[in-house]
């Protein structure tokens, strides 16, 4: 097969569908691009647990700190770089310094926080519309991309094993 299969099993059920998905996931082909289509939003681990660790704290730190070193150099930089004396007032003043490294501070930060929040979501990226509109009904889909012939068969039994109202397949639809 050149450009794949994508394997489509459709449940009327949570369970048979959580059973799917662990079946597959433990599989020793190990298959790892696995979709699952839902109309209903689940709570987070109904069907799959995330393991993955998250590093946003970490992120929003860093960034905050990098924030506030670009602030006082903004700040301070453009004070000592213009320097207009007033009457023995400090050149570099506190106040406007701490604004100004505050804004920058929250700008980075979330900017940061933002594009790492991006990351971690992991979007999918299926080329195919893997879509049924029973999906829209209420049923559970899990879309499993297959790169061989045997591998697709093997999806397709295990979805009809575990109780698959319908098992469908898309010749060259994911990559």
């Amino acid at each position: 097969m050149d450009n794949g299969t994508t394997v489509l099993g459709l449940f009327r059920a949570l369970d048979p569908a959580a059973k799917a998905l662990k079946t597959l996931q433990e599989e020793e082909r190990g298959w790892r691009n696995l979709l699952v289509l839902s109309a209903m939003p689940f709570p987070e681990g109904v069907l799959e647990a995330d393991k993955s660790k998250s590093r946003l704290t970490v992120i929003t730190v860093v960034c905050a700190l990098l924030g506030i070193v670009l602030g006082i150099g903004l700040a301070a930089g453009t004070a000592l770089l213009y320097v207009i004396h007033q009457g023995g007032k400090p050149v570099v003043s506190g106040p406007p310094t701490a604004i100004i490294a505050y804004e920058c501070m929250m700008l980075v930060a979330l900017t940061g926080v933002f594009f790492r929040a991006l990351y971690e979501m992991r979007l999918k990226g299926w080329q195919a519309k893997v879509h049924d509109p029973r999906i829209s009904e209420g049923m559970i889909g899990i879309a499993v991309r297959c790169s061989t012939e045997s591998e697709a068969a093997d999806a397709e039994k295990i979805f009809r094993d575990l109780a698959a109202a319908d098992v469908t397949r898309d010749s060259g639809s994911a990559q």
